[in-house]
């Protein structure tokens, strides 16, 4: 009976204890390590042929606590594309490209209960590769919203949706090419916080 009392008083008390941590991984002067994997498939077909497209993303994180509730952190992103477009006269039209971004990130942390949602803002700047002879930049301006659910005192899990604006230039000869993205992405992360 003593064991089924202390367990229930376990059980009861656990949620209070697991917010107790997670409220000190908000400190400042705590370092955290994350990061997040994407993957998207699309097939689209406009009544004359179907178009394929592949994307990824692989994103580790630092982040550093400058204020209880405030992190300043830094990413490195790698990011796959994939395109396929069929009937062209020479075949199909394939696009296979990759690019590595990294840049600066803030967060604000708000003070919940048995979750942490957040507030992010960051900006990454990139060089990807699609032709040998041109000159290609990415810059990726993000609004991102989320919560830090704590699996453990140091241990969350990250669902978040995150709005971002990409810009791909293309310099090639004499000539400037901008395409501007707007996409909105649901994803899961997961960050090991260290005090």
């Amino acid at each position: 009976m003593k064991k089924i009392i202390v367990l229930f008083i376990l059980r009861v008390l656990s949620p209070c204890l697991l917010n107790a941590f997670a409220q000190d991984a908000l400190n400042k002067g705590v370092y955290s390590i994350g990061g997040s994997i994407q993957y998207s498939s699309q097939k689209q077909n406009n009544g004359y042929v179907t178009i394929t497209t592949n994307t990824g993303t692989i994103a580790p994180r630092f982040v550093y606590f400058i204020a209880s509730h405030i992190s300043l952190g830094a990413a490195v992103s790698y990011n796959y594309y994939f395109y396929r477009e069929p009937g062209y006269y020479n075949g199909d039209r394939v696009t296979n490209t990759s690019y590595i971004t990294m840049g600066p990130s803030i967060r604000y942390y708000f003070n919940v209960k048995k979750f942490i949602p957040f507030l992010e803002a960051s900006f990454n700047y990139g060089i990807y590769w699609l032709h040998f002879d041109s000159n290609e930049h990415v810059y990726n301006y993000g609004i991102k919203g989320g919560a830090e659910i704590f699996l453990s005192g140091s241990v969350a899990l990250e669902p978040s949706v995150s709005y971002n604006h990409i810009r791909y230039t293309q310099e090639l000869y004499n000539f400037t090419a901008v395409q501007n993205t707007n996409t909105i992405t649901a994803g899961i992360g997961i960050n090991y916080f260290i005090f």
